[in-house]
């Protein structure tokens, strides 16, 4: 349960978290860890400003956020005073609190906080500008609490976040003038000293996020079983509709793809000019977008919806499914990369558009680190394409490979096998079937999603040439033929090879060597990677 009243003017939060918790590891609970992730914002020396580099998406940081804890008790007992707040020197993102007495396996427990914020300048995912507010990371909480213990990080500069399930009772009191819209659904009503009071009530999420926006304006349409609300500022009216008309064509798509989505109702935040510091982030049962005012599908081939597409499947991949962002963003960022891009390319009608195809030079490259590392393991340009890219790519690859009917099946299994949990990359591998003629097997999976295994093929002078794991078929067509290249180096017979004539595999770093016929003469560009997206895009 969290009350707290917002005043826009100040940028200050006033208010108190009350959070039922149970012990599920096997001894007794001696310690309590607590996030605090507004003290990323104090000032330059925190984990955050260090790994950023001061800035997030091109926006500089201003260092004056910060979360103060006025009491904390643990069961009614007084705990401020048994608190570690600086966990890693310089940083106070993490707390820990010493319990005056231990907590015996099973038991529950209640923590409650009286807490002041305030909110930074907007410029990484949460804070404020004039009329603009975005409440994010904004409370005191738990940090995930395993059967092995606390896991708990500080707050990273690439990474995101990481907490456990629960419902959610929100009450926010604000001044009139403004929409207020986020995590869950209620009633707004007068409160005290003339201030509004929303309530929002959301059962199995993770987390509670909210826009408060000056003379906004919130567009509702119903589509897919789902309640959907755009929350806009002033002058984004047509915005409003085309973000939720996209919206409303990837709940439907993602629904016969993978599992309809299981809330009631959903929220878009449509950000602001200059507000570029809150844009596309992912919360539970809310996004935040972005694009002009002027937004309109007719732009849809200019990828003015790739955000909200990606933020869409972000619902269902870390929203519904939670894993652990910072140990293994790949299950999160990956996965709803590929279903954006998907999405994205089904909008618009038109296959030849796609964004896969323009970060393949980059995302397959040879020398990208594979992507099964933590995210402060990466600099900004490795955690684009390792993260971001080269799943995407893995999964494109086994579509064009196999169908993508293939993908879907194993991607929905782990889906409705984690849905509520904390899945590792070893549950979505699993999900893929160990032994699989017709589609891509969790060998294959293994190699290419978490190994950073490349499948690369050449046609040689008189060979063909293929390096990568052997369950991924590469095709050659030699004089009309069609057969199945093994790994390794084997004899070109004919005229003519071409390898992989239709761009199924995206894995390969270096396409200009598809082809080989007897009697050309010429070396393929090395523009070639960079031009075949173009070609695929103006070839009707």
């Amino acid at each position: 349960m969290l009350t707290a009243r917002f005043d826009p003017a100040t940028r200050t939060l006033q208010g108190t978290v009350t959070e039922t918790a149970r012990n599920v590891t096997r001894g007794p609970l001696e310690t309590l860890v607590l996030h605090r992730y507004l003290e990323a914002f104090r000032d330059g020396g925190t984990v955050f400003a260090r790994e950023s580099g001061g800035h997030l998406r091109g926006t500089k940081l201003v260092y004056d956020g910060r979360t103060r804890l006025d009491t904390l008790t643990v069961d009614g007992v007084p705990h401020l005073a048994r608190t570690e707040r600086s966990l890693v020197p310089g940083d106070h993102t993490q707390l820990r609190v010493r319990l005056a007495t231990p907590i015996p396996p099973g038991a529950t427990f209640v923590v409650e906080t009286r807490f002041a914020a305030h909110l930074p300048t907007l410029a990484a995912r949460a804070g404020s500008l004039p009329g603009f507010h975005v409440l994010a990371q904004w409370f005191p909480k738990l940090a995930v609490l395993t059967s092995e213990g606390f896991v708990s990080t500080p707050y990273h500069g690439n990474a995101e976040f990481f907490a456990d399930f629960a419902r959610y009772e929100v009450t926010l009191d604000v001044p009139p003038g403004y929409a207020v819209d986020g995590t869950g659904d209620g009633p707004r009503e007068p409160g005290p000293d003339g201030l509004v009071r929303h309530h929002f009530v959301a059962d199995d999420v993770h987390d509670a996020a909210y826009a408060v926006v000056r003379d906004g304006a919130i567009t509702t349409r119903r589509c897919a079983d789902v309640t959907v609300r755009v929350l806009a500022p002033p002058g984004y009216g047509v915005a409003a509709d085309a973000h939720a008309e996209a919206t409303c064509f990837g709940l439907e798509r993602l629904a016969q793809r993978l599992a309809p989505y299981p809330y009631p109702g959903l929220v878009v935040i449509v950000p602001p000019r200059g507000a570029d510091g809150a844009a596309g982030m992912e919360y539970p049962r809310a996004f935040v977008t972005d694009g002009p005012w002027f937004a309109h599908r007719a732009l849809a081939p200019l990828g003015l919806f790739e955000t909200t597409f990606h933020e869409l499947a972000h619902q269902w991949f870390q929203g519904i499914v939670a894993n652990d962002e910072v140990a293994h963003p790949l299950l999160d960022e990956g996965l709803a990369s590929y279903y954006g891009a998907r999405l994205a390319a089904d909008y618009v009608r038109n296959e030849h558009v796609d964004a896969l195809d323009l970060v393949r030079p980059f995302a397959a490259a040879r020398d990208v680190p594979p992507p099964d590392r933590p995210a402060f393991a990466y600099d900004d340009w490795d955690y684009g394409v390792s993260i971001y890219g080269r799943p995407a790519l893995v999964l494109e690859t086994f579509a064009r490979t196999f169908g993508s009917e293939s993908v879907d099946a194993a991607v929905r299994r782990y889906l409705l096998a984690t849905a509520f949990t904390h899945p590792t990359p070893d549950d979505l591998v699993e999900a893929f079937p160990e032994h699989d003629a017709a589609g891509p097997t969790r060998a294959l999976a293994r190699a290419t999603l978490l190994d950073g295994r490349i499948v690369t093929s050449a046609a040689r002078a008189s060979a063909v040439e293929r390096l990568g794991p052997a369950s991924l078929p590469i095709v050659r067509h030699v004089d009309g033929k069609v057969d199945i290249l093994p790994e390794g180096t084997t004899e070109a017979a004919g005229s003519c090879v071409a390898l992989d004539p239709d761009a199924s595999n995206l894995l390969d770093p270096e396409r200009s060597d598809q082809r080989r016929c007897q009697g050309e003469h010429g070396v393929p560009s090395a523009l070639t990677p960079y031009v075949l997206p173009f070609v695929r895009w103006v070839t009707p």
